[in-house]
C-alpha cells in the first residue's frame, strides 16, 4: 500500500478506536475491525482506480491512450461500479445500525463485497500497468499483495457467506 493510503488507513483505525473508547459505543458492525477492513478495501479500490486511470490516460499504444481500448476501459468502469456498489452496501448497513435494526447480514455483505472488489481492482490495476505492474516500485503491485490480507482478516469471504446464510435463515 502506498504511504498516503497506509497513513490514511492507520489514521482511520486510530480514530475509530479512540472514538469507541471515549464514547463506550459499539462499532457499527458485529466485529470492531470489520468496518475498518471494509473501509480500507473501499479506499484501495478508489486508489487502484485513480492510479490505473491516470496511467491508462498517459500510456499510449498504437497512437492513442490505452484508456481508449475497450478492454482497459471495461476494467476501469468495473472498478468504478464496484466502488459505488460498495458505498451503497456500507451505507445501508450503517443506516440499519443507526436505526437500531439488525444489520449483521449487510455488514457481512459490505465486508465481503468490498474486499473482493478491492482484490479484483488490484488485479485490474496490475493488468493496466502491464509488466510494470509486477514491479515493487509500482503501487499496483503493493496493493495486489496488501489486499490479500484484508480478505482474510476478521472473517474470510467464506465466513462472511456463512454469516449471510445464517442471517437469511438458511442454516439448520
Amino acid at each position: 500500500m502506498s504511504d498516503p493510503l497506509r497513513e490514511r488507513a492507520e489514521k482511520l483505525r486510530d480514530a475509530v478506536k479512540k472514538a469507541m473508547r471515549s464514547t463506550g459505543r459499539t462499532p457499527p458492525f458485529p466485529e470492531s475491525e470489520v468496518d475498518f477492513i471494509e473501509g480500507f478495501a473501499r479506499d484501495l479500490v478508489e486508489e487502484c482506480l485513480e492510479i490505473a486511470s491516470a496511467y491508462a490516460r498517459e500510456r499510449h499504444a498504437f497512437r492513442r491512450p490505452i484508456a481508449a481500448f475497450q478492454y482497459v476501459e471495461g476494467m476501469l468502469v468495473e472498478m468504478a461500479l464496484n466502488l459505488e456498489l460498495g458505498r451503497l452496501i456500507r451505507d445501508k448497513a450503517a443506516r440499519l445500525f443507526d436505526q437500531g435494526l439488525p444489520h449483521g447480514k449487510q455488514a457481512a455483505m459490505a465486508k465481503w463485497f468490498c474486499c473482493e472488489s478491492a482484490k479484483q481492482a488490484a488485479d485490474y490495476a496490475v493488468q493496466v500497468f502491464g509488466g510494470m505492474g509486477f514491479m515493487d516500485e509500482c503501487p499496483a503491485s503493493r496493493y495486489y499483495r496488501d489486499i490479500r490480507a484484508a480478505t482474510i482478516a476478521d472473517g474470510t469471504t467464506q465466513i462472511q457467506k456463512h454469516v449471510i446464510a445464517r442471517e437469511m435463515g438458511l442454516l439448520g
